[in-house]
């Protein structure tokens, strides 16, 4: 889509004349614009500046709205306090401020895309590999810059073949342990399906399992910004030994117990490390290692958590062994294993 298209989409929505496919893509813009914080916080104040001069001169040029009988517009806010009140705008106010603002949303969604990337380089004409890992397989993968990522079994990464932009940005469902290239003008971005996760240079751990609820990330070296994709909570910023869970479903976010940089990279070595697991985590941890399919005959044997390391062993030995922790058995036919007991409470 180039200039005189966006213009004349703009146009479409602010008469209602708009399409319902334009409008949705409007919709999705402005969805994302005020989902992203992160996009705000990796701005200078210079580039605050700047971008809100340009936005306020469309709104003039575009609509003739002018903004000179409004106070100045604020600089675009980080992101308040989540308990800072909202203060009501007087009548004489309200109209013309809310159409105002409304112009603005649509000129960012409309806009900002573009202006991340700059004007030569729109996402959608960069060109993307996708790589996935087998069952029980991990792989490396380097980037153009030199960045490093090792995926864990079942995992897909998506990534430009060149880092054109103003982000260098991935996209990963599964588990992969980054090793980033430090390059402070161009964040490195990971876009899970729950979570996003912004650094400068650094090594982290993204667990990320589209069929697992919870979704962690681990600091190894540097600083990480960590937000969900959607949500109240505000981007969480993590330093070595500290990591954090979150699950979308129930829009939760908790704090990890400090953690060992070789904790985080186990499953690098091949090394299974259940720290209070629930036996349900555990089940699919093992599923994707030996590619099996594990059923708990009972439903209180997914409340059991587990605590272990097991190194290179075949999975009859760790059967064996988790399941003498919490008083079960299993049978074992093919790739189908049964678990039984009376489970936890």
């Amino acid at each position: 889509m180039n200039q005189q298209e966006r213009e004349a989409h703009l146009r479409a929505y602010l008469s209602g004349k708009e399409t319902a496919d334009g409008k949705a893509l409007f919709d999705k813009w402005a969805d994302r614009l005020m989902q992203d914080q992160l996009f705000l916080d990796s701005l200078s104040p210079e580039q605050l500046s700047r971008f809100e001069a340009e936005i306020w001169s469309g709104i003039t040029q575009r609509t003739g709205i002018s903004n000179e009988p409004l106070a100045a517009p604020a600089p675009f806010s980080r992101q308040p306090a989540d308990d800072q009140p909202l203060r009501a705008l007087g009548p004489r106010f309200s109209y013309r401020y809310g159409m105002a603002a409304a112009v603005v949303l649509l000129l960012l969604a409309g806009y900002v895309l573009w202006w991340m990337a700059g004007a030569e380089n729109h996402r959608s004409d960069i060109a993307y590999r996708t790589v996935s890992v087998p069952v029980g397989g991990r792989m490396m993968v380097t980037l153009a810059d030199g960045s490093r990522i090792t995926l864990n079994a079942k995992s897909t990464l998506r990534y430009p073949e060149r880092l054109t932009g103003s982000t260098r940005q991935v996209f990963l469902t599964g588990e992969g342990f980054f090793e980033v290239t430090p390059d402070p003008a161009h964040p490195f971005i990971v876009t899970t399906r729950t979570l996003t996760t912004t650094v400068k240079g650094t090594s982290f751990n993204v667990n990320a399992y589209a069929d697992d609820p919870t979704a962690e990330v681990t600091v190894v070296t540097g600083k990480v910004a960590v937000a969900p994709s959607k949500g109240r909570h505000r981007a969480r910023l993590l330093t070595p030994g500290q990591a954090v869970a979150y699950r979308a479903d129930i829009d939760v976010f908790t704090p990890t117990v400090p953690i060992r940089p070789t904790d985080a990279t186990a499953w690098q070595r091949g090394t299974l490390l259940f720290q209070r697991t629930p036996l349900s985590a555990v089940v699919r941890q093992l599923e994707r290692q030996f590619d099996v399919h594990i059923r708990l005959e009972n439903n209180q044997l997914a409340r059991c958590t587990l605590v272990g390391e097991f190194g290179r062993l075949p999975l009859a030995d760790i059967l064996t062994a988790l399941c003498q922790s919490i008083g079960a058995t299993y049978n074992m036919n093919g790739t189908e294993i049964r678990i039984r007991g009376n489970g936890c409470r």
